[in-house]
């Protein structure tokens, strides 16, 4: 017990001694979280409890982890080595560290590891102590979240319970954060976070469905204020409608796209939209992007500005040759290139690949999730990959 000799009279009897989860360990002693047979705080969290642990008595219940302020333990007070917690157990348990912590600013809590990350469903708070329901994280280092409200702003509103108190959140107005710019503060139960991600996708999907296909007239785009959630020229794939659209860049509180289908009957305009869609699902190639740019650029001068400003962006720091500079590779000679098994590529339009099987002048690739048949002799004509 992390108490005095002599106060250890005052602990009722049974429980003068009982289990420790070590967490950071100092020269004469360690610093951890004490466990209870009877603690039942967050009982949907499974894994907050470790099995088979020998009681004061010599029984053997499950002990409950405490995340009370850490404590320190003296090395003279410890009685045994008990088990080792599993690896994989670290990382929830590093979460329900940093819930309390950022909840009590400022008592001591220790963690395996710095920064766990997020997942989806959990609350976190900004920098204004706003607090806001996180969605998902965006490959160009932002996170989509959405803000909780304490009154229903619009008819799309989502009602969200959290400590007895009922919050609104709005799919239709996602706000956009870098790591450093939140933090987490609370865990939700699965089936909660469930309910709300299946509440937030129909939502979604009636927007998409009712959203007008519109030009951009309203007002120059400024150059310097455009960003990019994702690399321009990332496909996205709507998951109810199955159509593709081809990411531009953002502004403001808007995206920008080119659904595939006008770029395939040669109409050039830009789609306008307050919702990203799901996953990227590809990428375009440099002669498509290069087209779609400069068709763009010579029939809308409301956004030619910012359309040069995405140019310069994609061959400087996006495309195939950018890539292949970056990482340092030359250009192989073509009849030195042999597929073999195993071998990892990095396709123009699929990205990072590896060859599964061969079977002629054809190549399986697996590319993340999907699986593609490529020409072997045509990639290596055409200059369309490179290997890493």
């Amino acid at each position: 017990m992390p108490v005095e000799e002599e106060d250890l009279r005052w602990i009722p009897s049974g429980h003068e001694k009982r289990p420790y989860l070590v967490v950071k360990v100092g020269e004469d002693g360690f610093w951890g979280y004490p466990m209870s047979t009877s603690h039942k705080k967050y009982p949907f969290d499974k894994k907050m409890f470790c099995k088979n642990l020998y009681g004061s008595n010599g029984v053997v219940k499950d002990s409950y982890i405490l995340f009370f302020p850490s404590v320190y333990i003296p090395e003279d007070h410890v009685l045994y080595f008990d088990s080792k917690l599993p690896k994989q157990w670290e990382h929830a348990i590093d979460r329900r560290i940093l819930c309390q912590k950022h909840q009590h600013f400022y008592q001591q809590y220790f963690t395996f590891h710095s920064n766990p990350g997020f997942e989806v469903g959990d609350l976190v708070k900004n920098k204004t102590g706003q607090l806001c329901f996180f969605y998902k994280k965006l490959s160009g280092g932002k996170n989509e979240v959405f803000l909780m409200c304490h009154k229903r702003t619009t008819d799309l509103s989502i009602m969200i319970s959290f400590r007895k108190h009922h919050f609104w959140i709005d799919p239709s107005d996602p706000k956009f954060y870098e790591e450093n710019e939140i933090f987490l503060f609370s865990i939700m139960q699965k089936n909660e976070v469930n309910e709300i991600i299946s509440s937030i996708q129909k939502v979604i999907k009636k927007i998409t469905k009712s959203l007008l296909i519109k030009e951009i007239n309203e007002e120059n785009i400024i150059p310097e204020k455009i960003s990019f959630l994702y690399e321009p020229g990332t496909v996205f794939e709507d998951i109810n409608s199955k159509e593709t659209y081809i990411y531009f860049f953002s502004y403001k509180e808007f995206h920008y796209f080119l659904p595939d289908s006008w770029y395939e009957n040669d109409r050039f305009s830009l789609y306008e939209s307050k919702l990203l869609f799901n996953s990227p699902v590809a990428s375009v190639s440099d002669y498509e992007m290069k087209t779609m740019l400069a068709r763009l650029k010579s029939v809308h001068g409301k956004y030619y500005l910012a359309l040069k400003k995405v140019e310069k962006e994609y061959w400087e720091k996006y495309s195939f040759s950018s890539l292949q500079k970056e990482k340092g590779m030359e250009e192989h000679s073509p009849a030195s290139l042999k597929p073999k098994i195993n071998m990892k590529i990095v396709h123009e339009s699929f990205g990072e690949g590896v060859i599964q099987k061969i079977d002629g002048d054809h190549v399986l690739v697996l590319f993340g999730n999907d699986t593609k048949t490529l020409n072997w002799k045509f990639l290596v004509d055409h200059h369309k990959f490179y290997i890493l």
